[in-house]
């Protein structure tokens, strides 16, 4: 249905559904926008869980730790979590709404060549997954207790890079918080996607940030070459390959690539966490001295002609990564506990670049017949259109990147660069 310009397919409680984003075994996620003028974000991502799923606990508990660690984080490397709730039986979360493409759409599109990105653009995404990582593994609570927050999915395809070259982790649906010397989930509990797993993941044992090292590290290598280094059918096939593989063999092709990577790659994978990166920031630091920030790269010329604008950033302009974390459009939290509300620190709201200016108008306008006359959302419905955010579509959207955060620039500089290679 068309409100003033705006199309919406169907309504979701307070919000208006656009298009359908993506969707797993257990939930959906829509493109959605808030019909509360005061809302902080009106573009969202809303997850809402299948009805089938809604009464069980061990689903509900995932959802529920979603939000509780989206609810926290307020880091540009983060997707952040706006709000959770339930409408119709059915719980949600309402979170940032990131508009641009999966690390692993990136991949997809060379894997037909049998190669990887061009290092220094999986070099500018792993150091903001680095420091997302290593914010999201500092973080603690009102007494200064380290949540022990783990992510263990972390994969290309829960790495998001915005059109203002910020790479976002997001879905921490299966992450592990450390609870005042407990966990929220059972031991010998194994959750997470198998080819990206830590050994001590895959066998079920207790797990620090180092497994979120591990994955990093299999990251680079996927990331550079365009392949998994450790593919199996099953767990105790894939721990038998990360003891027996060749991790030198392996290091050498990073290091045919850019001599020094294999080094980074080794270090993260090490069977012994002990001797993995103690922080990610170390590994981020590592990936900086092989390739140096703040490298603009001339505009590459697409096919029709035109040239891609690119901005730099002058020194006297930069700001500092603190101020970052303070300045950067982060979603604040709603609909939390009073003993949650405590715990965090509301940061200075505003509106996300990527939000049409004439939004706002539109949907403040919209009067409450109109609304009443959208139906409700149905979960089984095809017909809600999905999103399609493909190399062209990214570069025809005017792409400029956000001087607030460190390395935006230059993550953009060389994407728009590969996918510009890729089109042609």
């Amino acid at each position: 249905m068309q409100t003033n310009g705006v199309s919406h397919t169907a309504r979701f409680g307070p919000f208006l559904i656009v298009q359908k984003i993506g969707e797993g075994a257990m939930a959906k996620v829509y493109l959605a926008r808030h019909t509360d003028p005061s809302y902080p974000h009106r573009e969202v991502a809303l997850k809402v869980l299948r009805r089938e799923y809604s009464q069980q606990q061990d689903v509900l508990q995932l959802l529920k730790r979603e939000a509780l660690i989206g609810q926290k984080m307020r880091h540009p490397n983060v997707v952040g979590t706006l709000e959770f709730g339930e409408f119709d039986g059915m719980p949600y979360l309402a979170m940032e709404y990131v508009q641009g493409v999966t690390v692993q759409n990136l991949l997809e599109l060379v894997e037909d060549d049998g190669v990887g990105l061009p290092p220094e653009l999986a070099a500018c995404l792993l150091v903001q997954v680095c420091e997302g990582l290593s914010y999201a593994h500092s973080l603690r609570d009102t007494t200064g207790k380290n949540l022990g927050v783990v992510h263990r999915d972390l994969k290309p395809g829960n790495v998001i890079v915005s059109l203002a070259g910020v790479a976002k982790v997001m879905d921490f649906g299966v992450a592990k918080i450390k609870r005042y010397g407990g966990t929220m989930t059972s031991a010998r509990t194994t959750r997470g996607t198998p080819a990206y797993m830590s050994p001590e993941q895959a066998s079920g044992m207790p797990l620090t940030h180092k497994s979120d090292i591990f994955a990093t590290g299999l990251m680079v290598y996927e990331l550079v070459t365009g392949y998994k280094p450790f593919i199996a059918d099953n767990l105790n096939d894939l721990l038998r390959k990360i003891q027996d593989a060749d991790v030198t063999g392996l290091a050498e092709e990073l290091d045919a690539h850019t001599p020094g990577l294999g080094r980074i790659f080794k270090r993260c994978i090490d069977l012994d966490p002990v001797r993995r990166y103690p922080d990610a920031r170390w590994m981020k630091d590592d990936l900086e001295s092989l390739f140096p920030p703040d490298t603009i790269i001339p505009p590459p010329t697409r096919g029709d002609g035109d040239q891609t604008q690119y901005y730099e950033i002058d020194d006297g302009d930069q700001t500092s990564p603190a101020e970052v974390l303070t300045e950067a459009p982060m979603p604040a939290p709603r609909m939390l506990s009073a003993d949650m509300e405590n715990d965090i620190d509301e940061p200075e709201l505003s509106v996300e670049e990527s939000v049409e200016q004439s939004l706002e108008q539109e949907m403040e306008s919209l009067d409450e017949a109109v609304l009443e006359s959208i139906p409700d959302l149905d979960l089984d419905d095809e017909s809600v259109p999905e999103v399609d955010l493909g190399a062209p579509v990214f570069l025809e959207m005017n792409p400029r990147p956000d001087p607030r955060v460190p390395g935006a620039t230059d993550t953009l500089s060389h994407l728009t660069q590969f996918l510009v290679e890729v089109e042609n």
